[in-house]
């Protein structure tokens, strides 16, 4: 329990301090989706890794500001080839959707973010996953 206070404390320090300049993507979500443990309302997003987090760390932030920002870890999916769209990945149980993925356009390593708690449990519990992607802008 201690790690994982001092290493959302850690990655929330480096986050705070990630400029405009290193915003990488945005998307207009139109449906309500969840990461980081809360639901974010459909919306314009912003997509950023600091560049101190070597690709782990992704920040999320509304465009509106009306939802605090969130910190994701992730770890890299390999890919055969380089991604033709920048798109973010959603698994979808119903009407409830979950972060999946991160891809960029040009690169053959997307991101992948694991699973949550409640995910997991949709996902036991006999729900059906479909996938939906959402195109991601360059800033």
């Amino acid at each position: 329990m201690k790690f994982s206070i001092v290493g959302i404390a850690l990655l929330a320090l480096g986050a705070a301090s990630v400029s405009e300049s290193q915003t990488l993507v945005t998307a207009n979500v139109p449906f309500t989706f969840h990461a980081c443990g809360t639901s974010f309302p459909a919306g314009a997003y912003r997509f950023s890794r600091p560049s101190s987090a070597t690709g782990t760390a992704w920040v999320i932030r509304s465009e509106d500001a009306n939802t605090a920002p969130c910190f994701l870890l992730s770890r890299n999916g390999i890919v055969a080839e380089a991604e033709p769209v920048s798109k973010l990945v959603f698994h979808r149980y119903g009407d409830t959707y979950f972060l999946s993925q991160v891809w960029t356009l040009g690169e053959s390593a997307g991101w992948e973010f694991p699973p949550s708690k409640r995910e997991i449990e949709m996902a036991a519990g006999g729900s059906a996953l479909r996938v939906a992607s959402v195109a991601l802008s360059p800033r």
